[in-house]
């Protein structure tokens, strides 16, 4: 089973989709957002303390994850990395995408509340 599955895509294809798919879907997000359309969670927390606002694991910050994993595996991929080293480079890259969007979705959320 995993044999055949194998043969159907490569591992830069999938890093290659994986990455595409991601950026565009960030970027329908990022729009979104602009346009105030959407949010990561459904208004305010109870309490209406806001600065708890923003999840690790959101929406935007899962994107964000598989944005750093698949852009890092296309990079790792074509410099000739071994694929274990090119998938644990690519999953320590979109950890810290996901931290980073955290980061900044906390940073602005409350900027917001001054």
């Amino acid at each position: 089973m995993i044999a055949s599955l194998s043969g159907l895509i490569s591992g830069a294809q999938l890093y290659w989709a994986v990455s595409i798919l991601a950026s565009v879907l960030l970027a329908f997000s990022v729009i979104g957002a602009f346009m105030g359309r959407g949010s990561d969670f459904n208004g305010p927390p109870q309490g209406g303390d806001k600065r708890n606002a923003a999840r690790l694991f959101s929406l935007r910050t899962v994107i964000s994850f598989f944005v750093g994993f698949g852009w890092t595996g296309v990079a790792a991929g074509r410099q000739s990395m071994p694929p274990g080293a090119t998938a644990g480079i690519a999953a320590i890259s979109g950890v810290i995408f996901l931290l980073l969007m955290f980061a900044l979705m906390r940073m602005l959320i409350s900027k917001g509340d001054e």
